[in-house]
């Protein structure tokens, strides 16, 4: 192969415009920002930058209809640098109040600039046309109203919700081995993930005795849930869901 000194590495969050509800919208590409704010070990945007380039790192965060996405590019011997770092701003983004009101405005500004491109409202107009009712017909910058609604706690809420094992990937691509690479995703992702295992028993623990898996019909996004019989029961009567399957823990499926 190739030998190349730089490696660039993805964090993929699958999730982005289409599956934003229509009072969300813009709720990912808010995310996406606030995510380079500043976390828990640095606390500003720019010291966090600073930190970055002094290990040769170059961060781009990108926001598409299909997913967030936050890459680093660095020197092979910073790897574990470069995951470390993405780690620590998917997991101790601080999502303070000070940062989400400055993402808000420049936001805003850039709904504002983009109202003024015939373009941009060409497309709106055709996309709302082509994807009516679903995530895709709304705009990535989302609008005047949905943006001054948003909160730092927002996109917290949001990001819980989305980022889970089987919701996320880390792609590689450089010279490096699978080995090396699984070994440093293990230690700054996989351990500190949300255990779907571990949720589902503390589940059972709290009365909840059915597993609902279900599609949305809007976004064609799958989620799963633990809840009641009476929950379960209700979800079925949903006409916004399609492919609805209720599995119960004493019958269908096993929790030790």
């Amino acid at each position: 192969k190739k030998e190349s000194k730089l490696v660039s590495i993805g964090l993929h969050i699958t999730s982005g415009t289409q599956s934003e509800k229509n009072f969300q919208s813009g709720i990912s590409d808010y995310l996406t920002k606030i995510m380079l704010m500043g976390t828990k070990k640095h606390a500003t945007k720019e010291t966090l930058i600073n930190y970055a380039k002094m290990n040769g790192i170059i961060l781009t965060p990108h926001n598409s209809k299909e997913s967030i996405t936050i890459s680093a590019l660095c020197p092979k011997e910073n790897i574990e640098k470069a995951i470390a770092l993405l780690s620590e701003i998917a997991f101790d983004t601080t999502f303070s109040l000070e940062n989400g009101e400055k993402v808000k405005k420049m936001l805003l500004s850039q709904v504002a600039l983009l109202s003024e491109n015939p373009n941009y409202i060409m497309d709106r107009l055709l996309n709302s046309t082509l994807y009516y009712r679903t995530g895709l017909a709304n705009p990535k910058s989302g609008t005047n109203i949905t943006v001054s609604r948003f909160r730092s706690l927002d996109a917290k809420d949001y990001l819980d919700r989305i980022f889970t094992p089987r919701n996320t990937i880390i792609s590689v691509v450089g010279d490096t081995t699978q080995e090396e690479i699984y070994d440093l995703v293990k230690l700054h992702f996989f351990d500190r993930m949300k255990d779907d295992e571990k949720e589902y028993k503390k589940a059972v623990k709290r009365g909840y005795s059915c597993l609902v898996t279900y599609t949305d019909a809007n976004t064609h996004f799958s989620y799963s849930m633990m809840c009641n019989e009476d929950t379960a029961q209700k979800m079925s009567n949903r006409t916004d869901i399609t492919e609805l399957k209720i599995y119960h823990s004493t019958k269908d499926f096993i929790i030790e």
